[in-house]
């Protein structure tokens, strides 16, 4: 096969999986995972079910490719985070509490909308895909970096109070289960904006008491 040749095939693989990527989210949205097949995926992409099958192991496997993007990006914004609350630790001026600053509430709120039509996947037609505890699992590794934060902050000599991992994990999920309320209520990106600055004037005094005396 030719270098063109080659190319060419190439580029209409991709175009193919595009359109089969377009097409998936639309139906998971309008119809759910659990009721969205292959077979029935393929034909409202005008493809085959083998056309899908070159490019993706299963349903299941289309699915996470769809939403997996938006949960990286997440998931190193609170990475981003934590390494901040870490690097005050030898700086100078307060330290940061537990709870996200409004500037990065704000940049979540931001990523969250780039990536709106898959976190909608997520909170309202995940049931059945393994990604429908995606809440649970954002919150968990929050509590796990928010228990590595308070023990540094111990370990510097800062006095803090004792906090059970469970109550983190508690507190964690009511928080992140708050912030994606924007995206079950489908709120428009303008909307979002304004309702998380009285969330984060609501969590946050929380967040400082729990560890101040």
């Amino acid at each position: 096969m030719s270098g063109p040749e080659k190319l060419s095939r190439e580029r209409a693989k991709e175009q193919t999986r595009q359109i089969i990527i377009e097409h998936s989210k639309e139906e998971f949205l309008k119809n759910g995972y659990l009721n969205v097949s292959v077979r029935s995926l393929a034909k409202s992409a005008n493809l085959t079910s083998g056309a899908i099958y070159t490019h993706f192991k299963d349903k299941a496997e289309l699915f996470e490719c769809l939403v997996r993007p938006a949960l990286s990006e997440l998931k190193a914004l609170l990475s981003e985070v934590h390494k901040e609350r870490m690097g005050h630790l030898s700086g100078k001026g307060d330290l940061p509490g537990l709870g996200i600053g409004l500037g990065k509430l704000k940049t979540m709120v931001g990523k969250i909308y780039d990536h709106f039509t898959e976190f909608r996947l997520l909170m309202v037609s995940s049931a059945g895909s393994g990604q429908e505890n995606f809440l649970k699992g954002i919150s968990e590794y929050y509590s796990e970096c928010s228990a590595q934060y308070l023990a540094a902050l111990r370990k510097s000599g800062i006095h803090v109070l004792p906090v059970e991992p469970e109550t983190l994990r508690i507190l964690s999920y009511a928080y992140f289960t708050a912030i994606f309320e924007i995206v079950g209520q489908n709120l428009p990106k303008e909307r979002a904006e304004v309702c998380i600055v009285p969330l984060f004037k609501f969590f946050q005094p929380g967040w400082d008491k729990l560890v101040t005396s």
